[in-house]
């Protein structure tokens, strides 16, 4: 089964397990209508999903997305993936993960994450981070709110809930930071706030590609 989810919106599921995946807008979850008799395994190809996993310690349940794979046991986490950037973040709000490569020929090390934790991977470099909790709990949250995030981050979730790409070079932006609740912006109207506030400027190519860029 394969959910697309329209911009804007949110879609909740309930897997066969009885564990809770709602997806976030511009993203695309597939999962079997049953799992096997000893694993559970869902995909996300695009965009951020919030796991509330259900207990059964004979079925790891695993999310593949992009070059990496989360196992847990039962947990709750939230995993964004952009493919055009081959960006992902992994964080992890109760129990506990490990994440592995996908390509088992890789001699990357596991990483193990424990509440609030995060590990960011990005072409092909991963590095971890911490937060607090409480504070970002997912459930309720606007999903464009941004507390201290990194402009980068900002970005690539930006480029995911709209279905859009941003063209601009990491490096140049790798030190900015975000506050501030996005969501009841259209894209123009967000994008040309973090150009203002960066001294930055944006271009629009077409209704799908953006360009931002130095003055």
């Amino acid at each position: 089964m394969t959910v697309n989810v329209a911009v804007g919106k949110m879609q909740k599921l309930i897997l066969a397990d009885s564990s809770v995946v709602t997806v976030s807008s511009g993203s695309t979850f597939s999962y079997p209508k049953a799992f096997t008799k000893t694993e559970r395994r869902v995909f996300l190809t695009n965009g951020k999903a919030l796991f509330e996993v259900k207990k059964d310690p004979s079925k790891p349940f695993s999310v593949e997305s992009g070059d990496l794979q989360t196992t847990a046991l039962g947990t709750s986490f939230t995993v964004q993936y952009n493919e055009s950037y081959q960006w992902e973040k992994v964080s992890l709000y109760t129990g506990k993960v490990v994440i592995k490569p996908r390509n088992k020929a890789s001699k990357q090390a596991p990483v193990f994450l424990t509440p609030g934790k995060a590990y960011e991977y990005n072409y092909g470099s991963g590095n971890m981070s911490r937060f607090d909790v409480v504070v970002n709990d997912p459930i309720g949250k606007p999903e464009l709110l941004f507390e201290h995030t990194s402009l980068n981050e900002a970005l690539f979730r930006i480029s995911s809930y709209y279905k859009i790409r941003i063209d601009f070079n990491p490096k140049t932006t790798l030190s900015f930071t975000v506050n501030g609740d996005f969501s009841n912006q259209t894209v123009d109207e967000t994008l040309k706030n973090l150009a203002f506030i960066h001294q930055l400027k944006f271009k629009k190519t077409d209704s799908l590609n953006y360009r931002l860029m130095k003055k």
